[in-house]
Parts: C-alpha cells; sequence; structure tokens
C-alpha cells in the first residue's frame, strides 16, 4: 500500500509545487504541513490516514522532487563536451603521416 500511496502523493506534491516560484522569487516553498493540509483538503481518502504516515510520504516525494530538480539542474549546465571549458594553454598536436 505504501508505494501506491507514495505514488499518488508524489503526483499530488508535483502537482502543488510545479507553480511555485522558484528560490529566487520571495515566496518560499511548500513545507509538509502545508502540502498535509492542502492534500487532505483535496483527497477525502487521506484524511483516513494516520498523520504521521501521511506526513512521511510527503516528505519522501519531497526529497524525489529535490533530487529531480538537482539532476536537472547539472544535465542543464553543460550542453555540449566543451561548454564552459577556458582555454587552460592546451597544446595544439599535428599529426605527421609518414609514406611507406
Amino acid at each position: 500500500m505504501t508505494v501506491g500511496l507514495d505514488d499518488k502523493i508524489l503526483s499530488y506534491v508535483r502537482a502543488h509545487t510545479q507553480g511555485q516560484p522558484d528560490s529566487t522569487g520571495d515566496a518560499k516553498p511548500l513545507a509538509v504541513p502545508q502540502l498535509y493540509n492542502l492534500l487532505q483538503a483535496q483527497d477525502g481518502q487521506l484524511r483516513r490516514l494516520k498523520k504521521v504516515q501521511l506526513e512521511a510520504s510527503i516528505q519522501r516525494a519531497l526529497n524525489i522532487l529535490r533530487n529531480e530538480i538537482v539532476i536537472d539542474s547539472d544535465g542543464e549546465s553543460f550542453d555540449s563536451d566543451f561548454e564552459g571549458i577556458e582555454d587552460l594553454n592546451l597544446v595544439e598536436v599535428k599529426v605527421l603521416t609518414v609514406a611507406l
């Protein structure tokens, strides 16, 4: 049941946090207590769960989303193999061919 619950919570948390401004904005990201209240208001079945269980699932979802953001930002920092690499006094190599 936990895997199904975590998937459901992850989709809800993703939906609520997608519209959030990034860290440069004035608005603070939603924390577990705010998401707890939002999700319970959105899905009545979640009110039947123990608070600790739902909060733990929300925290796991936030951790997954943070990891996705880190992975995405790492992937976007270099679009090509040489982007961001400065000239480091590399030596030019000339290939000489010898005819036999």
